[in-house]
């Protein structure tokens, strides 16, 4: 009658990380166990949620309402520096290298070992081939929830004839290592960021909400969870 065409866009697969459907079917939605390439986001959201209880109780002098910027930036800091580092997520990107010589020192050492000179090439010219060479053919990641790890007999008959191979490829794992350092915390500047706009969005900035005036508490958690 008044010429108003009205539209209503459906989505069933939509719905709330804590609503009654993946309660009772958490086989319906992306979770550590049907998406294990989520393990490193499940760990990262598993901090915020403790981050945001050390807010909720006015742990190590977190503010609480968070009202202002500068608390925003108190609290991220906080987390950045004395909580990230304890969950361990740059296993997930780099080779632990102290382990991998220890891998390595034990395979030279063990019965398993034998050079092989017409196998794979197991001498090179500087360390910018064997890092080339290792990133091609001496690493395995066998699931990409896995941290990434040496192929030990490969290493061994890369580096085994060397002066010091244990130095050597400690040096040439380093190098290797130096990106994915790079990304871990390119993924986590990015994380963090997000989440603290998130927060700024809801609880800080004139355009937001400001939920419950900025007080953090167990019904209404610090960000948003996802898992």
């Amino acid at each position: 009658d008044l010429g108003v065409l009205s539209l209503c866009d459906v989505v069933l697969n939509h719905t709330a990380f804590d609503s009654d459907w993946l309660a009772n079917h958490p086989e319906s939605t992306y979770n550590p166990g049907n998406s294990p390439h989520l393990i490193k986001a499940v760990i990262l959201d598993l901090g915020f949620r403790w981050l945001s209880n050390y807010v909720q109780n006015g742990f190590f002098d977190l503010p609480n309402p968070v009202t202002t910027i500068a608390h925003v930036h108190k609290i991220f800091d906080f987390f950045r520096h004395q909580m990230l580092p304890k969950l361990y997520l740059w296993e997930y990107y780099a080779i632990d290298v102290e382990k991998a010589k220890k891998e390595f020192s034990d395979y030279l050492a063990s019965n398993s070992f034998k050079l092989n000179t017409n196998g794979v090439k197991h001498s090179f010219a500087n360390t910018d081939e064997r890092v080339q060479f290792l990133e091609q053919y001496g690493l395995e990641q066998i699931e990409v929830h896995l941290p990434p790890k040496i192929k030990v007999s490969v290493v061994a008959q890369m580096y085994s004839d060397l002066p010091n191979p244990l130095g050597e490829l400690q040096v040439d794992l380093d190098r290797l290592n130096v990106p994915k350092y790079l990304a871990y915390d390119d993924d986590i500047d990015n994380a963090i960021r997000n989440a603290a706009n998130g927060v700024i969005y809801e609880r800080v900035s004139d355009f937001g909400p400001r939920v419950n005036g900025g007080k953090v508490f167990q019904q209404r958690k610090q960000n948003n969870i996802f898992f």
